[in-house]
C-alpha cells in the first residue's frame, strides 16, 4: 500500500521500522506490548484506537500503586486516553468487525510514532480510507496527541464520533485474583473548547489529571468540540479529520489543589502550538536521544532491526525529570510482574544507562536511596542488621512479592523468592558502585551511595554462619530458581563477599573526605565493624569441586541427578525430558538460567580463562534458560570465551524476544531486563569494550555476519565514539563541555596494547586478530546429499525422503543446478490428486528454494533452520548444489561447544 501519508510522516530507514500489515486477533494483545508508545513519564500500550473486543488497553504512569483488593501493590492501569470511535450508520469501524480492503500499521521506533493507514468496507459497500498518527512527546511529557482522518472514497454516509477518556479500564488481574478498578472519578467539568477530568486511585490517594481538546476539521472548516458524541455528514472524496491533544499530570508532581490549573494551561498552550509543531519538537527530541542510544549494525538488518526495538523500548522506559520510580520488569508497556522492580534494574539495566544516558543511572539508584529505610526495616523484622532490600519492590521499598503466581506448567505455585532469593542485597551494592566507578560521581556516593553499601554489608554480617572456621550462608535462592533453600549458592556467596569486601575499601577510600564523618555519625558505624567485614569477607565459603575442576552452583548441587539435554526446540534451545518436569526439575542438575556463569560477566577480571571455559562448557550443558535473563548473559559469556556460534544464537533470540513472542508471554509486556542484556551482549560481548584499572580496553569479537558494529559509550563524563570493522577499531573521545581536562589525551587498551587518544581525533587502530568464521563449505556433507531431477516420479520421492528422513529435497539438472525443491509439503499434496501415480517433481516443486550458499556464516544458517521448518537444507555454490546441512549438524555442533 503505498500512501504519501506514511511517507510524510514515517523515516524511511525500515532498520527503525515494525511494520503490521495483517491484524490477527489471536495476537492482538502481543502487538500491543509491542507497539507500546511512552516518553518515561507515561506508558500506553500499541492499541487501535478503537478499542476492539478483546484489546487490553494501558495507560501507566511510574509511581503510580495501588493495593484494593489485589495480592500486592500494583501498577495502576490508568484511564485510557488513546480512545476514538468512529462509526457509519451504525457499524463501527473495527479492525476485527468490519471487513478489511488493506491495512498497514508501522510502529517508527525512530520518531515513537505510530502511523496506520487502512482500508474499510462497510456492510453498504462502501469504502472508506481511515489514517491515524499518534505519539507521547518526547519533548513535552505531559502532552500526547493524535490525528486521524476518514475518507469516504464513493456516495454518502452519517458519521457518529465517539471520543472519551476512557475510565472503564481495569487491571487485569490474572488467575489469583479478579480484575480490579483501582480509581474513582472525582471531577469532570467541560471548559469551552476541551474536557477536563480527574481520578483519584483507593488506596494512596494519587490524583490524576487529564485535560483534553478535539479540533475536527472538513474541507476548510475547523472547529473545536466538547463532549463526547459528534454526528458529521460525508459525502464522495470528502475527508474530516480529528486532532485529539490531551495533557496527564499527576500529585506526584504538583499540588492536587493546582492540578487542574496546571495541567489545562499545559494543554492550552499545547493546542495553541499545534499538531504538527508538537510533533516536531518531539521528533527532535527523539533523535537527541537516538544519537546517544543508536547501536549500528552492518551486514545483518534484521539484527539491526531488532537492536533497534530494544534501544527504543529502553529509551521510552525511563525519564530523568520523573525519576521518582525506577523500570519495572515489564517497563511501562503492560502488567506483568504488576509493575514491579527487581535485581533486573542493577544487573541487567543499569550498565546501558550509566555508558549511554548516565543521568537516568542515577534516578533508577535513587528509589534504593529513598527506599534504604524501608531496608532496614525488613532486615530488621527477620533478626538481620544493616538493610535487606525486597525481592520485589514499589514506592515503598516493602517486600511486594506476591506469596502465589502461575509457574512454568501453568499450575498456581507457592512463591518463595521473597524468603530466600537475598542475593538482591548485594546487587544493590554492585549496581551503586559500578555506577560511581564508571561515572566518577563521588557526590552521590558520599550522599547516597556509602550509607547503602555499608548498611549492606552490615546484613552479610548477621546473615553469614561460622562453622568450622569458615562463614557459611544457608537457605537462599540462587539466580537459579529451580533450586530453592540451598546452602552456600556460589553466586549469593561470591556478591556477598565481594559486597562486604567492597564496604572496606570504600571505608579506606572515603574516611578522609569532608562530610564522611557525617555519614559515620549517622549509620553509629565503628573501625572495629570495617575490620569485621574483611575478616568475614576472606573466609566466606565459595563452593568448588575437585571432581569436576568447576565452581559447584551451591553445596548439594553434585548430588542431584545427572540427566543430559537430547533434544532441542527449533530455536535451538535445550528442551528437558518430560519426566524430569513431572518428577520435579529441582531434583536434577537442570538450571532455569545462568548462575555461576553470571558471575563471569559482573567480574570478567575475577576468573581466570581456564576456569571460565571449564565452568562455561559445565553449565552449558545443563541450562535450560526459562528465564528472559539466561539468553543475553549467555551470549555475553560465550563472546568471552570465544565460541561465537552460541554467542550470536543467544544473542539472537535475546534480540527477537518480543519482537518474535518467543518466550510466548511478550502479552504482559516487554522483558526489561532482557533489554539491556542485549546492550550488553553487543557492547561487552561482541565489541569486547570493559573498562579495568581506569582504563577503556576493546577486545571485539564479531559474529561471522557483522561486517561493522558502532555505538557511543559514556565512561567518567566522555563519549567515546566505537566502531569496529574488519580487523579495525575507529574511536574517538569527546569530553564533556564542563570537563577540565578537554585537551588531556586518554588511554585506550585493544587486545591488550595501550594506544594514546587525544580528545575530538579520530584514531583506527588495526589489529592482528583474526576473525574466526564459521561457514557452510566448513560443515556441510556431501554423502548425504539427496537430489533428483524434474522428471522423477513423486511417489519415489517420497521414498527417498522416508529413507533419508529429509524434510525436503532440491530439484536439480544435469550440471546440478538448482530448479526448484520438493517439501513433505508438497508430495502430501500432491497425493490427494487422482493423477499422483504419474506425477514428477517438475510438476510439483517449489520454484522458491530455501538454501544456504557455501560462504553464509553459521550464524545466518541457524536464522534459516530457524525461519523454517525444514530438517535439511541445499547449499549453493552460485546456482550448483554442492552439499547438504541437516538440524542435526548444527545440534551436534552446538553440543560440541568451541570450534
Amino acid at each position: 500500500m503505498k500512501s504519501d501519508f506514511i511517507k510524510k510522516y514515517i523515516s524511511s530507514d525500515t532498520t527503525f521500522r515494525l511494520e503490521e500489515t495483517g491484524p490477527d486477533i489471536k495476537k492482538q494483545n502481543f502487538a500491543e506490548s509491542k507497539f507500546a508508545l511512552g516518553n518515561g513519564f507515561v506508558g500506553s500500550r500499541g492499541i487501535y484506537e478503537e478499542n476492539p473486543s478483546g484489546c487490553q488497553p494501558g495507560t501507566f504512569i511510574p509511581g503510580i500503586f495501588d493495593k484494593s483488593g489485589a495480592q500486592v501493590d500494583e501498577l495502576v492501569n490508568l484511564p485510557n486516553p488513546i480512545n476514538f470511535i468512529l462509526a457509519v450508520d451504525g457499524e463501527k469501524f473495527d479492525i476485527f468487525a468490519m471487513k478489511i480492503l488493506s491495512h498497514r500499521r508501522i510502529l517508527d521506533m525512530k520518531k515513537a510514532a505510530i502511523v496506520r493507514e487502512t482500508r474499510f468496507k462497510d456492510a453498504k459497500g462502501r469504502v472508506f480510507v481511515y489514517r491515524s498518527l499518534r505519539f507521547f512527546s518526547m519533548d513535552n511529557p505531559h502532552i500526547g496527541a493524535m490525528k486521524i482522518s476518514l475518507k469516504l472514497v464513493k456516495g454518502s454516509a452519517s458519521l457518529t464520533a465517539v471520543d472519551s477518556i476512557d475510565d472503564s479500564v481495569y487491571n487485569s488481574g490474572g488467575l489469583m485474583m479478579s480484575k480490579k478498578r483501582h480509581f474513582n472519578t472525582i471531577k469532570a467539568d467541560k471548559e469551552e473548547a476541551s474536557d477536563y477530568i480527574a481520578f483519584r486511585t483507593n488506596s494512596y490517594r494519587h490524583v490524576i489529571s487529564v485535560a483534553d481538546s478535539l479540533e475536527v476539521e472538513s474541507g476548510r472548516n475547523s472547529e473545536f468540540l466538547n463532549g463526547r458524541i459528534h454526528d458529521f455528514e460525508l459525502k464522495t472524496n470528502q475527508k474530516i479529520t480529528f486532532t485529539k491533544i490531551f495533557c496527564i499530570k499527576t500529585s506526584l508532581d504538583y499540588d492536587s489543589r493546582s492540578l487542574k490549573r496546571e495541567t489545562m494551561r499545559d494543554l492550552n498552550s499545547a493546542v495553541e502550538e499545534g499538531f504538527e509543531k508538537l510533533f516536531k519538537a518531539h521528533e527532535k527530541a527523539m533523535l537527541q536521544k537516538w544519537e546517544d542510544a543508536d547501536v549500528v549494525i552492518e551486514g545483518d538488518e534484521e539484527s539491526q532491526l531488532a537492536v533497534r526495538f530494544c534501544m527504543y523500548h529502553l529509551i521510552i522506559s525511563a525519564g530523568e525529570e520523573y525519576g521518582r520510580f525506577s523500570i519495572g520488569a515489564k517497563t511501562l508497556s503492560g502488567e506483568g510482574y504488576k509493575g514491579h522492580v527487581f535485581w533486573d534494574t542493577e544487573i541487567y539495566l543499569l550498565p546501558f544507562f550509566i555508558h549511554v544516558f548516565p543521568g537516568l543511572a542515577k534516578q533508577l539508584l535513587m528509589l534504593r536511596y529513598n527506599t534504604l529505610n524501608a531496608a532496614r526495616g525488613i532486615a530488621a523484622s527477620k533478626g538481620y542488621k544493616g538493610a535487606m532490600y525486597p525481592w520485589e519492590s514499589t514506592p515503598d521499598g516493602q517486600e511486594q512479592t506476591p506469596r502465589y503466581a502461575k509457574g512454568l506448567d501453568g499450575s498456581i505455585g507457592q512463591v518463595f523468592t521473597q524468603d530466600f532469593e537475598h542475593h538482591i542485597t548485594a546487587d544493590v551494592a554492585y549496581g551503586i558502585s559500578e555506577y560511581c566507578r564508571l561515572t566518577g560521581d563521588s557526590e552521590f556516593m558520599l550522599k547516597c551511595g556509602a550509607e547503602i553499601i555499608f548498611e549492606t554489608a552490615r546484613f552479610w554480617t548477621s546473615r553469614v554462619k561460622k562453622k568450622e572456621g569458615f562463614y557459611h550462608i544457608d537457605s537462599v535462592i540462587g539466580p537459579d530458581e529451580f533450586h530453592v533453600d540451598v546452602d552456600d549458592n556460589a553466586f549469593t556467596n561470591y556478591m556477598a563477599s565481594w559486597n562486604l569486601e567492597r564496604a572496606a575499601s570504600l571505608y579506606e577510600e572515603l574516611k578522609g573526605l569532608p562530610g564522611f564523618q557525617s555519614i559515620k555519625r549517622r549509620i553509629k558505624l565503628k573501625d572495629k565493624e570495617v575490620v569485621k567485614w574483611r575478616s568475614i569477607a576472606s573466609l566466606i565459603v565459595f563452593p568448588r569441586s575437585k571432581k569436576y575442576g568447576i565452581i559447584t552452583q551451591f553445596k548439594s548441587y553434585l548430588r542431584k541427578k545427572d540427566v543430559r539435554i537430547k533434544s532441542y526446540d527449533k530455536y535451538f534451545l535445550p528442551e528437558a525430558p518430560k519426566y524430569t518436569e513431572l518428577e520435579g526439575l529441582e531434583k536434577t542438575r537442570f538450571l532455569k538460567q545462568a548462575d555461576v556463569v553470571l558471575l563471569f560477566c559482573l567480574f570478567p577480571d575475577g576468573f581466570s580463562k581456564e576456569e571460565k571455559k571449564i565452568n562455561y562448557d559445565f553449565y552449558m550443558k545443563r541450562t535450560l534458560h526459562k528465564s528472559s535473563l539466561s539468553f543475553s548473559a549467555h551470549s555475553l559469556a560465550a563472546a568471552e570465551m570465544g565460541d561465537m556460534f552460541r554467542a550470536f544464537k543467544f544473542f539472537w533470540i535475546a534480540a527477537n524476544l518480543d519482537i518474535m513472542d518467543i518466550a510466548g508471554n511478550t502479552s504482559d509486556g516487554i522483558h526489561a531486563a532482557n533489554l539491556g542484556g542485549v546492550w550488553q551482549a553487543l557492547v561487552n560481548g561482541f565489541a569486547g569494550v570493559r573498562v579495568g584499572n581506569g582504563i577503556l580496553k576493546i577486545s571485539p569479537r564479531l559474529p561471522g555476519n557483522f561486517s561493522r558494529l558502532a555505538f557511543n559509550f559514556f565512561y567518567q563524563s566522555d563519549r567515546y565514539e566505537i566502531e569496529i570493522f574488519g580487523r579495525n577499531v575507529r574511536v574517538r573521545v569527546v569530553p564533556a563541555k564542563n570537563k577540565n581536562s578537554r585537551k588531556n589525551k586518554r588511554i585506550i587498551e585493544i587486545f591488550g596494547k595501550q594506544y594514546d587518544l587525544l580528545p575530538f581525533k579520530y584514531r583506527v587502530i588495526s589489529t592482528r586478530e583474526e576473525r574466526e568464521m564459521v561457514t557452510a563449505r566448513d560443515i556441510m556433507k556431501k554423502e548425504n546429499m539427496v537430489t533428483v531431477d524434474e522428471i522423477t516420479p513423486v511417489a519415489r520421492i517420497g521414498r527417498v525422503m522416508v529413507e533419508k528422513k529429509a524434510s525436503s529435497v532440491p530439484v536439480v539438472d544435469r550440471n546440478n543446478n538448482i530448479k526448484g525443491i520438493v517439501s513433505e509439503v508438497n508430495i502430501i499434496e500432491a497425493t490427494a490428486k487422482d493423477n499422483f501415480s504419474s506425477l514428477r517433481a517438475g510438476e510439483i516443486m517449489n520454484k522458491k528454494v530455501v538454501s544456504v550458499k557455501v560462504s553464509d556464516p553459521l550464524e545466518e544458517i541457524t536464522k534459516t533452520f530457524t525461519k523454517f521448518p525444514y530438517r535439511r537444507l541445499p547449499v549453493l555454490d552460485g546456482s550448483k548444489v554442492v552439499g547438504i546441512i541437516t538440524r542435526r549438524d548444527i545440534i551436534a555442533d552446538f553440543l560440541g561447544g568451541f570450534y
